[in-house]
């Protein structure tokens, strides 16, 4: 069987095939800063296709190489102002009570939420 490729953005991914369910997957990693909120359209290719994809790159013709099929991907708001903000203060915990014990004095300060509490825990235990 050939192989298949994705492109997303420009960007070229093998996809991966897990032989014994014959299920499929491919993984791609940008800053949320650029790739922001809206639908996306993955492209697949098999091997002649890439080869002709990486040919017509180079050229930049990459839009006249049809793909075998397409997937469109909705890519939904990320907030960063609570992470910041909890990562922030993860490492002033961190920091401030790394030796004297007292952690959870600390967490109860900050948090209000026993689920805010519950991950800042489980980022210190892992």
């Amino acid at each position: 069987s050939s192989n298949l490729y994705a492109e997303l953005n420009g960007v070229l991914q093998p996809v991966a095939r897990h032989i014994e369910t014959d299920n499929f997957q491919v993984s791609f990693v940008f800053n949320h800063k650029d790739v922001p909120k809206g639908e996306y359209t993955v492209r697949f290719y098999n091997e002649k296709g890439v080869t002709a994809y990486l040919r017509s790159s180079k050229g930049g013709f990459v839009s006249s190489v049809p793909p075998v099929f397409t997937v469109t991907v909705r890519h939904k708001v990320i907030k960063y102002s609570l992470i910041l903000y909890f990562v922030g203060n993860l490492i002033q915990a961190c920091c401030l009570f790394r030796n004297s014990g007292t952690i959870n004095d600390y967490v109860d300060s900050i948090w209000s939420y026993n689920y805010e509490k519950q991950i800042l825990e489980l980022f210190l235990t892992h």
